[in-house]
């Protein structure tokens, strides 16, 4: 997972004969980030980006390798937040999101974007597939292909502009004729 935060604390202790290192972020009491018998290249004040594993007790096992000082970047607390034990909770020793856990509101947009127009398409074949065999449409005996590619190009976009409000403001759907009771009307 990735972590970001402003460091508070840089500490050490020795265990079966090795100093082993850990800092905690914005004041995060009781969470210890580990970084064994690698010590932490940050400084107290210092924001910075890591990945690392929930371990025991709360503590978080760091990949020291992948500490990141982030220069000019700070959370909402800064340096005196981390400083004076002021942490908001903005930034601190929580997992963030990347772009590889979510997309981005550009890569959403073209997502739906791209749903859309496929939503589309697959609705101008139907309605064009319903037009040939209600016999409304005839194809050409001449240039079928070029007939339909350029039908289904009109409603491709006739769809599109239905889907984003431009058709159909001021414009009256056209409602059926004929006797409802006569079953060779289709509603």
């Amino acid at each position: 997972m990735l972590y970001t935060g402003v460091v508070s604390n840089v500490s050490s202790f020795d265990y079966q004969g090795k100093k082993l290192w850990s800092f905690q972020l914005n004041n995060d009491k009781g969470v210890y980030y580990r970084t064994g018998s690698n010590r932490v290249k940050a400084e107290v004040g210092q924001f910075v980006s890591f990945l690392g594993e929930p371990g025991k007790n709360g503590s978080v096992n760091v990949d020291s390798k992948s500490v990141e000082v982030k220069q000019g970047e700070q959370s909402a607390t800064g340096l005196a937040g981390a400083v004076a034990g002021a942490g908001s909770g903005a930034g601190k020793g929580t997992p963030v999101s990347t772009s590889r856990d979510f997309p981005t509101k550009a890569e959403r947009d073209a997502t739906q974007k791209r749903i859309e127009i496929q939503s589309c398409r697959n609705s101008a074949l139907e309605f064009i597939d319903i037009l040939i065999r209600t016999e409304a449409f005839k194809v050409p005996a001449k240039n079928k292909v070029e007939a339909l590619e350029q039908l289904l190009s009109h409603y491709i976009e006739k769809f599109l502009q239905e889907n984003s409000g431009d058709v159909g403001k001021t414009e009256k759907v056209a409602e059926p004729t004929g006797n409802p009771n006569d079953e060779t009307v289709p509603y």
